[in-house]
């Protein structure tokens, strides 16, 4: 039994060695920086990677703490990251999330939640049968986003206008009268 153990453990050990080297390979060519309060991440030089981050770098310096910020269809990571609440009871709004959710609850909850700025961001969501938020399912919701919120930054292209990754950041419109 101890043979085997041993001749086992050393078929893994070199089992794992092309994994390993590729995951090395990987993480070398990541060579842009960003330094959090939650530690450094370091990230390719991608439009992926850049729109993520100046967004994050945008919301830290141009909201506050006190801000609430919801994602669609989905990015937990820049509430994260930016350190913004999102209190709606839902953080995945990929196109079965919005189905089982429904268009009207979500509504209701940014409103009812205060949300004061919402993010769109693209994410192909082809694996649900809906590739676009807005365009091939949650027209509902992002017809209320544009009707009740303003755009005030933009990194990369429209989300879905093109491949490359872009992300729209809206802020609550401010209604005559208050």
């Amino acid at each position: 039994p101890r043979l085997f153990s041993l001749v086992l453990t050393a078929f893994f050990a070199i089992m794992v060695i092309p994994y390993w080297q590729i995951s090395n390979n990987l993480y070398s060519m990541k060579t842009l920086r960003a330094d959090t309060d939650k530690g450094t991440v370091l990230y390719w030089n991608n439009a992926v990677g850049i729109n993520f981050w100046n967004t994050v770098n945008y919301l830290r310096d141009n909201t506050s703490k006190d801000d609430k910020l919801a994602v669609f269809p989905e990015g937990v990571s820049i509430n994260f990251f930016a350190q913004r609440d999102m209190p709606l009871r839902h953080y995945n709004f990929v196109p079965y999330e919005i189905l089982k959710i429904g268009e009207d609850n979500i509504i209701s909850d940014l409103a009812r939640f205060n949300i004061n700025y919402v993010i769109v961001l693209s994410r192909d969501t082809s694996e649900y049968g809906y590739r676009a938020f807005g365009i091939d399912y949650a027209k509902k919701l992002l017809s209320y986003i544009k009707e009740n919120y303003e755009i005030v930054k933009q990194f990369g292209p429209l989300p879905y206008s093109s491949e490359e990754f872009g992300v729209v950041i809206f802020r609550i419109k401010i209604k005559k009268g208050r």
